[in-house]
């Protein structure tokens, strides 16, 4: 029974600060959705030009993945993430201070530097408190607080309101919830089957993965967007959105897919 509760409080004690890294994490990975028609309004920017200022975040993100699961290999994941966070904050002032997309970028670029280890760090870090049996459980938690973070960031709901009621809006929910927690088994089984001393190069290998592929996928977006022209009253065609979306639909069938084939192989 104490040795139980000892592996409570512990859990509690590396969740909080990494937690709260997370939530600030996905709060400013998802604002710019929030505040893009402020940055049309006063830099005149384009379609492309919000698509390239939202995907360099995962950029910088992705280009730092490997040297940080060294560092945190190396120096561990509390002074790294600390270190880390100042980027962050000084990336953020730079942003609100900009007065032109090169200002914006690079400000947005140093917030993606500097929030690159909240989820590898807290990773790393229950890796190395935790047993393994619990991993998945506090991997769920820290996406919990990341979720919370982008549930500040933006208004989703408000927008979907439009199109359905409050009933098909929380049956999407319970679908955002089903499906989201597998895209962080990965990490729970990656971490097992290494080293504890490499968790943090294994951690970080993946998550460069998986960022490359949504600063390609952001950038992508606001190219195609940008390939109509603007409506009557300023706004962006609705086609445009429709045709980057079926096409990032396509990709994921041809990806699910593949899973599919590539898994039935490996069966005896």
């Amino acid at each position: 029974m104490e040795s139980q509760s000892l592996a409570v409080t512990t859990l509690i004690r590396l969740f909080l600060p990494f937690g709260l890294g997370y939530f600030v994490s996905y709060l400013f990975r998802t604002v710019n959705a929030v505040i893009a028609p402020d940055l049309i309004v006063d830099l005149g920017l384009t379609p492309a030009d919000l698509g390239l200022l939202t995907s360099v975040y995962f950029l910088a993100f992705a280009a730092f993945q490997l040297p940080l699961g060294l560092l945190l290999d190396r120096f561990g994941p509390r002074r790294v993430e600390s270190a880390l966070l100042l980027f962050a904050a000084a990336g953020a002032l730079l942003f609100a201070r900009a007065e032109s997309l090169l200002g914006l970028i690079v400000g947005r670029s140093l917030i993606g530097l500097g929030v690159s280890a909240c989820l590898m760090a807290a990773f790393k870090s229950f890796t190395a408190w935790l047993p393994s049996a619990r991993l998945p459980f506090a991997n769920g938690l820290q996406m919990v607080s990341g979720g919370l973070g982008a549930m500040v960031a933006t208004t989703p709901v408000q927008a979907a309101l439009k199109v359905t009621d409050w009933r098909g809006v929380f049956t999407a929910l319970a679908v955002l919830g089903f499906f989201g927690t597998a895209c962080i088994l990965p990490y729970a089984v990656l971490s097992q089957a290494f080293p504890q001393q490499l968790g943090g190069r294994c951690n970080t290998a993946l998550n460069l993965l998986v960022f490359v592929g949504a600063f390609t996928a952001q950038w992508l977006i606001g190219a195609i967007v940008g390939l109509w022209p603007t409506t009557a009253t300023g706004g962006y065609h609705a086609d445009g959105y429709h045709s980057a979306l079926l096409i990032l639909i396509a990709a994921q069938l041809l990806a699910a897919g593949w899973f599919f084939v590539a898994g039935r192989k490996t069966l005896p």
